[in-house]
């Protein structure tokens, strides 16, 4: 249950970027007690996920790409055992390309690159 209220936490925040979003508002999108989400957002500061900063009164949280790709290279090595390529597809934005819509020219879909 921990790990989802994060996930939910960091899935949300990054739909708010670039900006972030204020402490009471992604407690409100999440559901979850403002007490029980300080505490997942300190573990997600901690693991360099998640940055803070003043606004007024409030407090505005962002999700750090660079420690979410991070994030992905390790789980992609520890995955894959040291070969990313067993993990494919790599997403756009990991390939330093801008991410296809799903109907955009040339983009393919899981069930279209199985045939």
């Amino acid at each position: 249950m921990a790990q989802e209220t994060r996930l939910r936490a960091l899935r949300a925040l990054l739909h708010a970027s670039p900006n972030g979003m204020p402490a009471g508002q992604l407690g409100a999108t999440i559901g979850c007690a403002p007490s029980t989400l300080t505490f997942h957002l300190w573990q997600l500061q901690g693991a360099g996920l998640v940055s803070l900063r003043r606004q007024g009164a409030s407090v505005i949280y962002s999700a750090l790409p660079r420690g979410l790709a991070g994030l992905t290279d390790y789980l992609t090595q520890a995955c894959c055992g040291g070969r990313p390529e067993a993990c494919l597809p790599v997403p756009a934005c990991r390939r330093g390309e801008a991410a296809l819509s799903p109907t955009a020219p040339g983009t393919t879909t899981p069930a279209s690159s199985r045939s």
